[in-house]
C-alpha cells in the first residue's frame, strides 16, 4: 500500500476541507475494508449455516484461513508493495509485474501449506474441509497481497469497488452453497 501515500498527499494539498476529508476516508477505507469484510464473513457465518456441528467446523476453517493469510502474507505485502511503489516512482513500470507475480505465487503456496498444517494440527480430518481451508487461505492471502500492491498503482475507488463487488458476490455464492454442506459454504 506504499504508493497510495502520493494520492493522499495530492488530496491533502488541495487545502480544502473536502480534500482532507477525502484523503482520510480513502486512507481509512484502504486500511480497514479488508478487515471489515473478514469480520462480516465471520459474523454472517451463523446466518448461512444453521447446523451447529457444521457451523463449528466452518468457523474453525474460516478463522484459521484468515489468520494464516494475515500472518504469512503480511511480510510479503510490505515488501512487494514497497518495491512496486519504488518502481512506480522511478517510472519503471515494466519492473513491477515479475516481482508481483512471484509474490502472488509465494503467497498462494505458503498460505495453502500453512493453513493445511494448522488445520491438521487442530484435528481437522483430511478431506474437503481441509482442502477448502487451504484454498481459502491461499485466495485471501493473494487478494490481500494484490490489494496492497493495487492500492498504490490504481485508483483507490477502482480497487475498493472491485473488492466490495467481489466480496458481495462471493458471499452470495457462499450462502447458496451453504445449503449443500460446509464444503459448499467454504467453496
Amino acid at each position: 500500500m506504499a504508493g497510495i501515500g502520493w494520492r493522499l498527499e495530492r488530496l491533502m494539498e488541495q487545502g480544502s476541507l473536502g480534500g482532507t476529508a477525502a484523503a482520510y476516508a480513502t486512507g481509512a477505507s484502504v486500511m480497514a475494508l479488508p478487515w471489515i469484510l473478514t469480520t462480516a464473513v465471520l459474523c454472517t457465518l451463523p446466518m448461512a449455516i444453521r447446523e451447529p456441528a457444521v457451523l463449528a467446523t466452518a468457523g474453525v476453517v474460516v478463522e484459521v484461513a484468515h489468520a494464516v493469510a494475515l500472518l504469512v502474507c503480511g511480510p510479503v505485502q510490505v515488501v512487494v508493495s514497497r518495491l512496486s511503489a519504488d518502481r512506480l516512482y522511478e517510472g519503471r513500470l515494466d519492473a513491477i509485474a515479475a516481482p508481483f507475480h512471484q509474490s502472488l505465487a509465494l503467497t498462494l503456496l505458503l498460505c495453502a501449506i500453512s493453513a493445511a498444517a494448522v488445520l491438521r494440527a487442530l484435528g481437522l480430518p483430511a478431506g474437503l474441509p481441509l482442502w477448502c481451508g487451504s484454498a481459502l487461505a491461499a485466495v485471501v492471502g493473494a487478494q490481500w497481497t494484490a490489494l496492497a500492491v493495487g492500492n498504490g498503482l490504481c485508483s483507490p475507488g477502482l480497487v475498493m469497488g472491485s473488492l466490495v463487488s467481489g466480496a458481495a458476490s462471493s458471499f452470495g455464492f457462499a450462502v447458496a452453497g451453504a445449503r449443500l454442506s460446509v464444503e459448499g459454504y467454504l467453496l
